[in-house]
């Protein structure tokens, strides 16, 4: 095919009715990228696994209750949904999880008795210019967690090699090829899958998994269970192309690996910064600091020792962090502050910033005070200079934090 993203979008149509037999979760694939690079037609593929290109996909202009509907009645199908940007911002987290876990939500009749509970499994296509990020920002509230990451696999189509600006040939060529043969693939593939044993699929998909997970550990390093998981689906893919192919559905030289790796280590390319809510946290608290030094985050002494403009005595309340002038790698942060920085990442309020301290304390980007016989606290006493009858902290080094959040960056205060 002429465009990556069509094959791999092929290949994502094939995958769903695979979930039930190799007892894996369902997953949402969504592409993203600027007009005319062909995002719709890569969705149009898929669907004309199962059925027509016009008429099979749908929108994600659509209410909770009717998006689960539409899941529902795809269950082990491929269900392909157009144009993210017309879902409501505040609905589209929500929606995220529930796709992919293939449960919808709770729901009461009048009589107060409950609504029989509507599930699946299937694979979601999704495309759209925003991505999922830029989409919850819209919200105000909302942000990207790593669960959703790691259920709504996005990718930058230009940006990973996937798709390019096309010509009107191309364009016509894509669409008289899914239009001459649609609704023909898919039966075929489920008849294929009912003379195999699901014991050695499992096993077939396993090493497939492996295989991206030694590929991916030489392009990024040491993986975790959020890219495992993510592996996991992109393995998958491959899997049910490989079998499309022994099976003379798909034409032998269709790419089924190389279009997957190409995915996958596109997708590893941004994947730390998706996954890991933590290091997210720390890189928002890392701009909040540098945001406000020397505004609302104040030295507490000048050069010759005598107090700043700011403080001493009516400065507590007023401020949120306070450092020395000899020690400008070292901030105080008032409480109010760290919860700020942290809203939206877990849990909320002073067991949020407790759990934040101690991963940041283990990265140290947090200084802790001396252990007071078996207990360790997490905040630090300001020095008895500052005449605050040594108030409790939180004592970030900002070093510490940079080299947590942004590896690349270094030094203190400016």
């Amino acid at each position: 095919m002429a465009v990556p993203w069509w094959s791999l979008c092929t290949l994502l149509g094939l995958a769903a009715p695979l979930l039930k037999l190799i007892g894996a979760r369902g997953f949402c694939v969504h592409g993203l990228g600027p007009t005319s690079i062909g995002k719709t037609h890569g969705l149009a593929f898929a669907a004309s696994i199962f059925g027509s290109p016009d008429s099979y996909p749908r929108s994600w202009a659509a209410t909770d209750r009717g998006l689960e509907g539409q899941a529902e009645a795809h269950c082990d199908l491929v269900l392909c949904l157009d144009e993210m940007g017309l879902v409501r911002p505040g609905a589209l987290s929500t929606l995220a999880y529930m796709l992919a876990d293939g449960r919808g939500r709770s729901r009461m009749k009048a009589d107060a008795s409950m609504r029989p509970l509507k599930h699946w499994r299937t694979v979601v296509v999704s495309t759209g210019e925003q991505g999922m990020e830029a989409k919850l920002v819209e919200d105000q509230r909302g942000r990207l967690a790593g669960g959703q990451a790691v259920r709504f696999i996005e990718l930058e189509l230009p940006k990973a090699g996937l798709a390019v600006r096309l010509g009107q040939g191309q364009v016509r060529d894509a669409e008289r090829a899914r239009r001459s043969q649609y609704g023909t693939a898919g039966p075929e593939f489920i008849r294929g899958l009912l003379s195999v044993d699901d014991e050695d699929l499992v096993k077939r998909l396993d090493s497939i998994e492996e295989e991206l997970l030694r590929v991916g550990e030489e392009r990024a390093g040491k993986l975790g269970a959020p890219h495992e998981r993510v592996a996991r689906c992109f393995a998958v893919t491959e899997l049910a192309g490989l079998l499309a192919v022994e099976w003379s559905v798909l034409p032998e030289d269709f790419p089924v690996e190389p279009v997957v790796r190409k995915a996958w280590t596109a997708w590893l390319g941004d994947a730390n910064e998706r996954v890991d809510d933590v290091r997210q946290a720390a890189a928002r608290l890392l701009e909040l600091i540098e945001n406000r030094q020397g505004q609302t985050i104040v030295p507490m002494f000048d050069s010759e020792g005598g107090t700043s403009a700011a403080d001493l005595g009516r400065a507590h309340g007023t401020r949120d962090g306070w450092y020395e002038m000899d020690k400008r790698g070292e901030v105080f942060l008032a409480d109010s502050t760290l919860k700020e920085a942290l809203r939206g990442y877990g849990p909320g309020g002073s067991r949020g910033c407790d759990n934040f301290a101690r991963a940041a304390a283990e990265k140290g980007a947090l200084l802790l005070p001396p252990k007071e016989g078996e207990t360790q606290r997490l905040k630090c006493r300001t020095p008895r200079s500052w005449g605050w009858n040594q108030r409790r902290h939180y004592l970030f080094d900002l070093d510490g934090l940079r080299a947590w959040a942004k590896p690349d960056a270094i030094g203190g205060l400016e």
